[in-house]
């Protein structure tokens, strides 16, 4: 879905926010560092795409950035790593050098990771509550010597400060996806390399974060609790409730933003450094930001010895579903929502779509603009999905707008490699709609998706689930958080339910879960009384036209047409919403015979009182259901058919046959638009 250097469609007040943000000459309220900007949606809205974007244009303009997915298996638990990743100098980290910044320096925050990783011999593992109590006392002893050894107070002992911080960088033992132990030895050498004059301000800022009468052991309290913490990040605090990972999170939150403050004035000058955490609801991501918010503002002006000061510049960009751990995000969140502003993504409208047609013909070197009736037709059935929608709009210009078929069974062509995909754009629909290729997901929950996508709601899907006979069962918080229905739209269709709606037609007729089965089972639901719906009888026929029972389907028209508490108005509802049912094998051609060949075997034989009228609802109903497939809607003779027994069956209402004429003449003008031609 490349977008050159234009804004994402549908993301441009993202975009706007996140470059308020960014400005050098932000100003918030007093005492306030910038909100942690929250971009949220669901799966496939394009968050990770944005996010994307935004790391390419930073790339591009020269700002330092550091760009995490959070949902990598590295940031599952350690804290540590994430922030070890954030302050690097290699790709994606915020210490590269770079033109107009020089090379951002995390010294406070490096001490920390440093420290972190160091390993203490303590001799074996502890018995007792008594020997655990003397081995984190041994520990405490060893850290207070490194802190004696390194502290910058005598020029003879420790010449080796004499220098300033010059260029710095990480310690060689924060490179890398691996963590690497540290020993004394490599302590030293780290902590001494970043010279005295900035580790004296390293201490002096650490001195605030521990205990004891003396500077120096205010340093090593503070280390040590440090360490202590980082190995053992699953403990919590029998009183503040409050865990170690939340604790060493926030230690190298507000170390990070200290050496921030500490930054080169002309840092202050430029677009801020931006920190891209993408799917932060996953791992430490809910850890983080929160360490993020949560990290307190400097008491005194931090800038007199040099600096930019506070607030510091950083833009934290964080993108996340709409629950975390379960939990709607405004209540997770909700002691921190003052430090964050939440900027929702939301369906593309046909404006967004016509864009996105637009961007595509013009990389494909084409021109000109789409119809009406086009963005309509992608809208329908993408719901404006953002990620389905821009794919599916690529795959329409690439078939030369041919079929909606034609662009679904597209195979894209790689522009460097000019080889073709191994596998279609419906393929890679489904992918990012489910957040993850289908056939890596278990087989019992894949096959449950499959099967339950027959379903209009999510009561009769977890219906199907919990019957057994069609599906293998499956836990039902697994099967509802896919986006298989609209709760916000219950009318919707989801573009999943769509597409693997498509997947279940393809079953073989023999197997269990097949189409027919499915359907049937489901209209059989329905018609029991089981559903808790205002609308069975409706449900019911719409499945039965799924499984081919036109002759059922026209038993219950027939019986609305007659009511007398059914008008005209509302059996056209009806029927719309009935035959809006998708066939299983897309109709052969040509369409008359394949219309004939669905209504005649449903007809009656002889000649009884009502058979017309019968005869002219299935025709009409067989009619009605290949025109609900995008690619046959243009057929004027079968629009002809239906405005003929429209006409027919207006003359056989008791009440609101104007109403049926009205949907009769809308017939009758698409004849005259798209001919007469089947």
């Amino acid at each position: 879905m490349p977008d050159g250097h234009e804004t994402p469609v549908g993301q441009e007040a993202q975009a706007a926010y996140c470059k308020e943000l960014m400005d050098p000459g932000w100003s918030g309220p007093p005492g306030r560092r910038r909100p942690i900007m929250v971009v949220r949606g669901p799966q496939g809205y394009g968050k990770s795409h944005f996010v994307r974007h935004k790391a390419r244009e930073l790339e591009r303009i020269g700002v330092p950035y550091a760009h995490l997915d959070l949902s990598d298996a590295r940031y599952h638990s350690s804290v540590p790593d994430t922030f070890a990743a954030i302050s690097s100098h290699q790709e994606k980290g915020l210490a590269r050098a770079l033109k107009y910044y020089g090379r951002l320096q995390f010294p406070r925050l490096w001490i920390g990771l440093i420290t972190i990783r160091l390993e203490i011999d303590l001799d074996g593992e502890p018995d007792d509550e008594s020997d655990i109590q003397g081995r984190n006392d041994r520990a405490h002893a060893e850290i207070t010597k490194l802190v004696d050894q390194v502290w910058p107070d005598g020029m003879g002992r420790l010449s080796r400060f004499l220098g300033e911080a010059g260029n710095l960088i990480p310690p060689a033992e924060l490179i890398g996806v691996d963590p690497l132990p540290v020993d004394i030895a490599r302590w030293v050498a780290a902590v001494s390399g970043v010279g005295a004059r900035v580790l004296e301000r390293v201490f002096d800022w650490m001195r605030t974060q521990g205990q004891g009468g003396q500077a120096r052991e205010q340093v090593a309290d503070s280390l040590y609790h440090l360490w202590l913490q980082a190995r053992e990040p699953d403990a919590v605090d029998a009183v503040s409730r409050i865990s170690n990972r939340e604790k060493v999170g926030r230690f190298l939150s507000e170390a990070m933003f200290t050496d921030l403050q500490h930054a080169a004035r002309r840092v202050g000058y430029q677009p801020t450094p931006v920190l891209l955490l993408d799917n932060a609801d996953q791992g430490v991501g809910p850890v983080l930001l929160r360490s993020l918010a949560e990290a307190p503002a400097p008491f005194a002006r931090t800038g007199l010895f040099g600096g930019v000061g506070f607030p510091e510049p950083l833009t934290v960009v964080a993108t996340t579903a709409e629950t975390v751990e379960g939990v709607p995000l405004e209540r997770f969140y909700e002691d921190i929502r003052q430090y964050m502003r939440f900027s929702s993504l939301a369906p593309l409208g046909r404006p967004d779509v016509g864009e996105l047609f637009s961007r595509a013909r013009s990389r494909a070197k084409g021109s000109g603009r789409v119809s009406k009736e086009i963005v309509d037709l992608l809208v329908n059935f993408t719901g404006g999905h953002p990620g389905t929608t821009a794919q599916l709009t690529d795959a329409w210009v690439a078939v030369q707008g041919n079929s909606l078929h034609g662009a679904l069974s597209h195979r894209p062509v790689d522009t460097v490699t000019r080889l073709e995909s191994t596998v279609t754009v419906e393929e890679h629909m489904l992918a990012t709609a489910l957040g993850a290729d289908p056939d890596l997901l278990d087989h019992r929950l894949r096959e449950a998706l499959v099967t339950c996508s027959a379903a209009r709601d999510p009561d009769a899907g977890l219906w199907l689930n919990r019957s057994g006979e069609l599906t293998e069962r499956v836990e039902e918080d697994r099967l509802l958080a896919y986006p298989l229905w609209d709760r916000a739209d219950p009318e919707a269709t989801t573009v999943l339910r769509r597409l693997l709606s498509r997947r279940l037609a393809r079953r073989s007729t023999g197997a269990p879960g097949n189409w027919d089965a499915v359907h049937l089972a489901l209209a059989d639901y329905y018609q029991s009384g089981q559903a808790d719906n205002q609308s069975p009888a409706e449900c019911e026929i719409h499945h039965r036209l799924c499984a081919g029972q036109l002759s059922r389907v026209a038993w219950h028209l027939q019986g609305w047409l007659q009511a007398p508490d059914i008008g005209g108005e509302e059996w056209v509802r009806l029927l719309r919403e009935v035959t809006a049912a998708p066939l299983r094998v897309r109709p052969s051609l040509p369409l008359l015979d394949a219309w004939a060949n669905m209504w005649q075997p449903h007809a009656a034989t002889e000649e009884t009182e009502g058979a017309q009228e019968t005869e002219a609802i299935l025709k009409l109903v067989a009619a009605l259901q290949i025109l609900n497939d995008p690619d046959h809607f243009r057929s004027g003779a079968l629009h002809s058919v239906c405005h003929m027994a429209l006409n027919d069956l207006a003359g056989r209402a008791p009440k609101g046959a104007a109403h049926i004429l009205e949907e009769a003449a809308w017939h009758l003008r698409l004849v005259a638009k798209f001919g007469a031609r089947a």
